[in-house]
C-alpha cells in the first residue's frame, strides 16, 4: 500500500497536471494535441481515442514514476465501470502509437505494480500569450535520457531536420498550445483549429466552424454543394417530414427553407450538381429498374438520361458533357465505373476491377477534366483511393491504409482530394494529396462523418453526421413475448455467437471504435471483454469452438481477408490461412478438429476445410459455396452460396452432390442461419424490410415464422443459445444522420492553408 504522504504528494501533482491537461507537449519526438486527440511527427499523423490520449496525459503528467491499474481506472475511466482489461487494451494501443525506430519502448510494465512511462517527455514554457523557442523548454527525463537531451540538446539528433527546421516545426505548437478548440453546433462534432507546420503561426487561429445544414426527422444522405457562386446551396436526399418517400432536395447553408426538388413516388438518391449548377442529376429506382434522371436546380420539369442497372455515387466531368457512375451488370460481378456521353447517349465501361472483387466506387473527375479519382475495394471492409489519367495511363494507388473510405471529393484547384475514413478509429475527414504524401486530418471530429462534398473555393465541406447504435438481442423462443436486448453499447455490437455451454457470447464491437472482437458473460452485465486487438481492419463472423477455448474470425489486416483464431484465455491471435485469395466466413467442425471456410482461390466460391491445429486446406464442394455449418451428428453439411438464394445440404461421409433444403434464404443473409438436431433456423424476408426469424423442421420440410426481428444490419448474426430456447441477433436501435458543413474560413486560400494542406 502507498505511504499516505506519496498519495497526498500525487494528489497534488494531479491537481498541478490538471490545469495543463489540455496543453501540448512532446513525447520523444511526437507532438502530443490532447484536445486534438492527435499525435503529430513531421509529416506522420495518428488520432488516438478518447481514453488512450487521456491516458498518455495521465502517464506523461508522472513521467517515470509507477502509475498502478487502480490508479489509472480511478483517474481516466471514472466515469463508467470497467475491468482492468480496458487499461491492458489502452496501454498496448498508447505502446503502438509511441514506437519508435529504435525500438526503445515508450511504456514499461511493472509487475504486479503498474505502468511507467520512460519516453522523454517536453513541455513548452509559456508567457502569456508568447512562447519560447524549443531550446527553453522544460524537460521532465522519463528515463534513459542523458543530460544533454534533458536540456534541449537533442533537436540535431540525427532523426531530425535542421535546428532551424525543428525551430520552424515547434514555434507554431508552442503558439497554439493555449489555442481553445470551439465545439460546434452540430449535434456530436468537436472542431479543432490548428496552425501551419513549418511556417511562422498566423496573428490569430484558424477557427473553423461546423454548421448544421439539416436537423430534421430520420436521415439526410448524400450531400452535394453546388460549385460556382452558387457553392452555399446544399442537395441532399431525404423521406421528407412525413418519412413516406425519398426525394431530392435543396437546402441553403444557414437560412431559409428545402427546396423539394422531386416528388415522384419512386426513390430518388443520389443527386450530383451540374458544373454550371443549373441542373442535379439523380438516380431513380423503381420496381426493380434504375434510371439516371435530371431536374433544373430551381424545379421544373424532369428529363431522364438514361436506364442504369443498379447505379450508384452519381457525379458529373468537369466540362458537363459526361455522366460518370458506379453499376455491376450482375451480382456475381464486381462494381465498375461506367460513363454516359450525353449528347449522343453512347456508354463505355471506363475501370475493370478484378473478378472476384467488390469492384470500384465513387468516381469524381478532377476540375480540370484530366483524372478521374475513385475507390478500388478488394474485398469487403478494404477501400484505397486509385487515380486513372482519362488520356490513358495506368491507375496509381493514392492511399494505402487498406482500410474503409466512405465517400470523396476534389479540391477545387484539384491539387487535394477530401474523404471520409476510419485510418484513424472512427470515420472522420481527412485530406491528401493529388500527387501522393501521407493523409492529413482535417480538424474535425465525431461518431461517424461520411460523404463529403467541397464548394467553391475550398471553403465549405458538407458531410454527413451519423449518430447511429446497434445492439444485441435475446429472442424467447418458447414465448410470445418481444425480443429484449441482452447487451450491448452506444457504439455498434454485431455478430454474436454463443458458447456450448450457453454461458458466453463473443461478438464484434467498435466501441473501441476500431472493429475488435468482445466477449461477455450471458446475464452479467459489465462482464465484456476485448479479446483481440487489430488495430483498425474489418473483422467479421467470429465462432467460439466447440470447447470455448477458441474463437474463429475473418479479418483483413494486409487488404486480404484470410481466417484468424484468437485464444479466449491469452488473447494471443494465429493465422489459419495465407492466400492471395478471400478467405471468409469460418465456422468449426463439431468436434473442434477442423475448420470449415468460403473461399475463392479456386476461382469460384467454394467450401474449404482446414485442420484446426494448422495443415493444408482441401476443397469440400463443387457445386459452390459460402457459408458451411455440420449437423449436429456430423452427417451433412449444410450450406450457403454468395448470390444464389437457398440453403443446401450435402453428405460428409461420401462425395454425393449437394442438394437443396430451401430457396427461402436470400444472399443477403448467406452466414444468417443454425442447425440444430430437429430444425434448421434462419432469417427470412417476406418483405424487405421486414425480417422475420423461421424454423425449417427437418423431418416435414415445413416451415414456420417464430417472431419479426425489427430493423436488422446486413451482418446482424443469428446465433442459437445452448438449450435451443433463445436466439440472438443484432438490432438497429438509433439510425439517424444530418448533413453539415465544416467552415475552414479565409484560411482556405491564405499561405497558412497551403502550408498546412499542400
Amino acid at each position: 500500500m502507498l505511504g499516505m504522504g506519496r498519495v497526498s504528494d500525487r494528489e497534488r501533482s494531479r491537481t498541478g497536471a490538471a490545469t495543463s491537461s489540455t496543453a501540448a507537449f512532446w513525447v520523444s519526438d511526437w507532438e502530443v494535441w490532447p484536445r486534438a486527440h492527435l499525435l503529430r511527427r513531421g509529416a506522420q499523423e495518428q488520432r488516438l481515442e478518447p481514453r488512450v490520449m487521456a491516458l498518455l496525459v495521465e502517464l506523461a503528467a508522472h513521467a517515470g514514476e509507477v502509475v498502478s491499474r487502480d490508479e489509472l481506472l480511478e483517474r481516466v475511466w471514472s466515469d463508467v465501470t470497467v475491468s482492468d482489461d480496458a487499461v491492458h487494451s489502452a496501454v498496448s494501443k498508447l505502446r503502438r502509437a509511441l514506437r519508435s525506430g529504435d525500438g526503445r519502448p515508450a511504456i514499461e510494465t511493472v509487475p504486479r505494480s503498474g505502468y511507467r512511462l520512460v519516453a522523454e517527455i517536453r513541455r513548452p514554457v509559456v508567457n502569456g500569450a508568447n512562447a519560447e523557442p524549443p531550446s527553453e523548454t522544460s524537460t521532465v527525463n522519463g528515463g534513459g535520457g542523458d543530460s544533454a537531451r534533458d536540456q534541449g540538446a537533442a533537436i540535431d539528433d540525427g532523426r531530425r531536420p535542421s535546428d532551424a527546421d525543428q525551430v520552424a516545426r515547434h514555434v507554431p505548437l508552442l503558439a497554439w498550445a493555449v489555442a481553445s478548440c470551439l465545439l460546434a453546433g452540430a449535434a456530436g462534432v468537436v472542431v479543432f483549429g490548428r496552425g501551419p507546420i513549418g511556417s511562422a503561426p498566423p496573428s490569430r487561429p484558424a477557427m473553423l466552424q461546423v454548421r448544421p445544414v439539416t436537423s430534421w426527422t430520420g436521415i439526410e444522405v448524400e450531400p452535394a454543394l453546388a460549385p460556382g457562386n452558387t457553392g452555399d446551396r446544399v442537395a441532399f436526399a431525404w423521406k421528407g417530414p412525413d418519412q413516406t418517400n425519398w426525394d431530392i432536395w435543396v437546402q441553403l447553408v444557414g437560412a431559409g427553407n428545402a427546396l423539394r426538388l422531386t416528388t415522384d413516388p419512386a426513390v430518388d438518391y443520389d443527386p450530383s450538381w451540374s458544373p454550371d449548377a443549373k441542373r442535379v442529376a439523380f438516380f431513380r429506382y423503381r420496381d426493380g429498374r434504375c434510371e439516371v434522371f435530371q431536374v433544373p436546380a430551381l424545379g421544373g420539369a424532369e428529363q431522364k438520361l438514361a436506364d442504369c442497372t443498379g447505379g450508384e455515387d452519381l457525379s458529373w466531368s468537369a466540362d458537363g458533357a459526361r455522366l460518370l457512375w458506379a453499376e455491376r451488370p450482375a451480382d456475381t460481378e464486381p462494381f465498375r465505373i461506367v460513363e454516359l456521353v450525353l449528347g449522343s447517349g453512347e456508354r463505355r465501361t471506363v475501370t475493370s476491377p478484378a473478378p472476384g472483387s467488390v469492384g470500384d466506387r465513387d468516381p469524381v473527375v478532377s476540375p480540370d477534366g484530366h483524372i478521374l479519382a475513385f475507390v478500388r475495394s478488394p474485398v469487403l471492409g478494404v477501400q484505397d483511393v486509385h487515380l486513372l489519367p482519362l488520356a490513358g495511363g495506368p491507375i496509381r494507388r493514392l492511399t494505402t491504409d487498406d482500410l474503409k473510405i466512405h465517400g470523396l471529393d476534389w479540391t477545387p484547384d484539384g491539387a487535394h482530394l477530401v474523404f471520409s475514413s476510419n485510418r484513424a478509429g472512427l470515420f472522420s475527414l481527412w485530406q491528401v494529396r493529388a500527387s501522393g504524401g501521407e493523409p492529413r486530418w482535417l480538424g474535425v471530429s465525431g461518431r461517424d462523418l461520411d460523404e463529403p462534398s467541397v464548394g467553391a473555393g475550398g471553403r465549405l465541406i458538407a458531410f454527413e453526421q451519423w449518430n447511429d447504435d446497434t445492439n444485441v438481442y435475446r429472442l424467447d423462443l418458447n414465448g410470445d413475448t418481444a425480443a429484449e436486448r441482452a447487451f450491448g453499447s452506444s457504439g455498434w455490437d454485431w455478430r454474436p455467437h454463443v458458447s456450448a455451454d450457453g454461458r458466453k457470447v463473443v461478438f464484434v464491437s467498435d466501441r473501441t471504435s476500431a472493429p475488435e472482437l468482445w466477449w461477455a458473460e450471458l446475464g452479467a452485465p459489465l462482464s465484456d471483454r476485448q479479446l483481440t486487438e487489430m488495430g483498425g481492419p474489418y473483422i467479421d463472423r467470429p465462432r467460439l469452438s466447440p470447447g470455448g477455448d477458441e474463437v474463429v474470425f475473418d479479418a483483413r489486416p494486409g487488404g486480404n481477408a484470410d481466417v484468424y483464431a484468437v485464444d479466449t484465455r491469452s488473447r494471443e491471435v494465429r493465422r489459419i490461412t495465407e492466400h492471395s485469395a478471400q478467405d471468409v466466413a469460418a465456422s468449426w467442425s463439431r468436434d473442434g478438429k477442423h475448420i470449415y471456410f468460403g473461399s475463392n482461390r479456386s476461382g469460384a466460391w467454394q467450401i474449404w476445410r482446414v485442420p484446426a491445429a494448422g495443415g493444408r486446406p482441401v476443397q469440400v464442394t463443387k457445386s459452390g459455396g459460402f457459408f458451411a455449418l455440420e449437423s449436429v451428428d456430423a452427417r451433412w453439411l449444410y450450406i450457403s452460396r454468395r448470390h444464389e438464394s437457398g440453403i443446401w445440404r450435402q453428405p460428409l461421409s461420401t462425395a454425393g452432390p449437394a442438394e437443396p433444403v430451401t430457396a427461402a434464404l436470400v444472399p443477403l443473409d448467406r452466414s444468417h442461419f443454425a442447425v440444430t438436431k430437429h430444425a434448421l433456423w434462419f432469417i427470412r424476408r417476406p418483405e424487405h424490410d421486414r425480417p422475420v426469424l423461421s424454423r425449417l423442421i427437418l423431418d416435414t420440410d415445413a416451415i414456420e415464422d417464430l417472431g419479426v426481428l425489427g430493423r436488422i444490419p446486413y451482418n446482424s448474426g443469428l446465433a442459437l443459445g445452448a438449450d435451443g430456447a433463445s436466439a440472438f441477433f443484432t438490432r438497429i436501435d438509433r439510425l439517424e444522420s444530418d448533413i453539415v458543413v465544416l467552415d475552414r474560413g479565409d484560411d482556405v486560400a491564405s499561405p497558412h492553408y497551403d502550408n498546412t494542406y499542400r
